[in-house]
């Protein structure tokens, strides 16, 4: 028989900053208004558990007894990319370059890996999408999804980092 410990972890607002390195992009405007939250959290004790949030808002459980408890509902990222000028004449390739960020807190640090993004309109769950300059000029959403993993023994408290989400011209 398994004994469960009741600690509420909220994970709250882990919001995404957008990165357009070089000023050649400037015409591109990416923005992340809904940051990934995987809400408060009930784990069982001493098991290493892990949580997939998909782009698409699924969630899965995939190891330990991870559950979701009361407070706002888990929910995946999502950003905007679109234009502020003529538009690009290249396709534009966005991508999460750090696949794996460690969110510090109250105990031992939370690990967020398997960042996926994926079109609106689609349950796919990739690395890197790829828009036309027709797509950015009428503006684009994409979801951003990714694995909570925790440890055994993690305490109370609030979680909360950040990761980037680049847009380039494509080669």
């Amino acid at each position: 028989m398994k004994t469960v410990k009741k600690v509420m972890v909220a994970v709250s607002a882990l919001a995404i900053r957008a990165a357009i390195p070089d000023a050649a992009f400037a015409q591109l405007v990416l923005t992340c208004p809904v940051g990934i939250r995987f809400s408060e959290i009930v784990e069982c004790t001493n098991i290493i558990s892990r949580l997939t949030l998909r782009p698409n808002g699924v969630v899965n459980v995939n190891t330990g007894c991870l559950l979701t408890s009361l407070g706002p509902p888990i929910l995946a990222g999502q950003c905007v990319l679109s234009t502020s000028g003529p538009g690009p004449s290249k396709n534009v390739v966005v991508t999460i370059p750090d696949n794996k960020v460690t969110i510090p807190g109250p105990g031992d640090n939370l690990i967020i890996r398997r960042w996926r993004i994926a079109r609106t309109t689609t349950n796919g769950q990739n690395q890197t999408l790829t828009f036309t300059p027709a797509e950015v000029l009428n503006t684009v959403t994409f979801n951003v999804g990714a694995r909570l993993e925790s440890s055994g023994n993690q305490v109370m408290g609030s979680y909360v980092g950040t990761n980037i989400v680049r847009a380039q011209l494509a080669p």
